[in-house]
């Protein structure tokens, strides 16, 4: 059996709009947040890349990591997605794609959903109430078809499980990888961004409350 080439993309296009400032410039530690995600997940993949908007400020990255800068602006992670994967299609069959905003990331938890693949064109998370499209894994073969939503503006991720070869992977299965699933987390607003800090102990001690 041939060995399944691995990527993963990070994408942080978004506007940020509820966090009010870029979250992938967030501090985290030592690190902003994209640098944090980036690691994690070059620690369990071959390849990775990063999908910005056509202008956006990225911070230094280390040298394998290549920046693709998604032309078409403000239509959602669908357009990153398809750009990321069309880019990475000579280099990984299968791709774990994260949002910037995941601090609490870990390399089993991208492995162990990558395991969960074996021969459909997507392994996706699902919740109790939905499905997490930026915590899922993408064979590249499929970025035609990504594409083609895009241009047809159908730009909700659910039209993509409709049109290929999805394995739902239930949430409660991934505990195995990660047993209390803090992969999952992400930041959306100013409260969820100290909440987080203060779960990795890195809140100054004068914001301790």
């Amino acid at each position: 059996m041939t060995k399944l080439q691995t990527g993963a993309l990070v994408l942080c296009g978004g506007r940020s709009q509820r966090m009010g400032e870029p979250k992938h410039l967030l501090p985290f530690g030592n690190q902003c947040l994209l640098q944090r995600v980036v690691d994690v997940a070059a620690s369990a993949c071959e390849v990775v890349g990063v999908v910005a908007s056509a202008d956006q400020q990225v911070p230094t990255l280390p040298a394998h990591v290549n920046v693709f800068r998604d032309e078409q602006p403000n239509l959602g992670p669908l357009s990153g997605i398809a750009t990321g994967l069309t880019q990475l299609a000579h280099h990984a069959d299968a791709v774990f794609i994260s949002s910037c905003d995941a601090p609490f990331l870990s390399g089993s938890f991208i492995r162990g959903l990558i395991s969960e693949l074996g021969d459909a064109d997507i392994a996706i998370v699902r919740g109790e109430k939905h499905f997490h499209p930026m915590a899922a894994v993408y064979r590249t073969r499929i970025a035609p078809i990504v594409r083609d939503l895009v241009q047809s503006q159908r730009l909700r991720p659910i039209f993509l499980l409709e049109e290929c070869n999805a394995k739902v992977v239930e949430v409660e299965s991934m505990r195995r990888y990660d047993p209390e699933l803090q992969s999952l987390q992400n930041m959306n607003t100013p409260e969820d961004y100290q909440s987080a800090l203060k779960a990795a102990d890195l809140l100054p001690p004068g914001q301790l409350e």
